[in-house]
């Protein structure tokens, strides 16, 4: 009789954790987007499984499978997200982890660099402010980002216009912008991220506005302080009144 009882029991626990590891393949384009969403070409693959209840695991490999990222997505039972992003380098040696949680209009950053803790930032909202090897900051040092959102919201609301062929086709959605910005803070390169998500009017409209945005932007540094070119990604919401 103890055969039978068991023989059931080990089934079910090998059935669960199969689905529990079921895996999907996602291609993504150089800027991490799903490529079947995106554009450009299939440069990384995303291997994502669920290990178990509110746990999402996602390994980002090169088409060559080499890792350069590993990210952990956690729920805990107090409601705070974690998301846990691991970064290697070309020879496979981790070169930093980026830990943020969220709780309640609340985030909170840290990122390591080995055993030390370079960067730590708690924001609220658009107001950050933090640490990063011992002086203050008040954004992530290591994205580039606008001087001001404040000034960037009113710059929107007063310069971009909703298309008209766009509107009489009910068409609306929220461009996703990639601006390369240089070690100066100047802009390189601009992007849509998204083409094939949104009407290709409202994709040309977000294009145009950022020619006219003259406020600026902050350059993003490296784990050393020096500044580094790197992707800024900006969102454009088009929605009809």
């Amino acid at each position: 009789m103890r055969k039978l009882v068991v023989l059931p029991i080990v089934f079910l626990f090998v059935s669960f954790h199969a689905i529990a590891q079921e895996r999907e393949i996602i291609p993504l384009n150089e800027h991490f987007y799903p490529l079947a969403l995106g554009f450009g070409e299939h440069t990384f693959n995303d291997v994502k499984t669920t290990p178990s209840e509110g746990e999402i695991s996602e390994k980002i490999y090169t088409l060559d499978h080499r890792l350069v990222q590993n990210r952990k997505t956690t729920l805990g039972d107090n409601g705070v997200e974690r998301i846990q992003i691991s970064t290697y380098g070309p020879d496979g040696d981790l070169i930093s982890i980026e830990i943020t949680e969220f709780e309640e209009g609340l985030t909170y950053t840290q990122v390591h660099n080995g055993s030390r803790v370079v960067l730590e930032l708690a924001c609220a909202g658009n107001f950050c402010e933090g640490e990063f090897n011992g002086s203050f900051v008040d954004r992530n040092v290591f994205k580039p980002s606008l001087r001001s959102m404040d000034s960037w919201e009113r710059f929107i609301q007063s310069e971009l216009t909703y298309p008209v062929v766009a509107r009489r086709v009910g068409a609306q959605g929220t461009v996703l912008l990639g601006l390369k910005i240089s070690s100066n803070g100047s802009l390189l390169e601009k992007v849509v991220i998204n083409p094939n998500e949104v009407h290709k009017s409202l994709a040309k409209e977000a294009l145009r506005v950022i020619d006219l945005y003259k406020d600026g932007f902050v350059y993003a540094v490296d784990l050393q302080d020096y500044p580094i070119d790197a992707w800024l990604f900006l969102p454009v919401r088009f929605v009809l009144g």
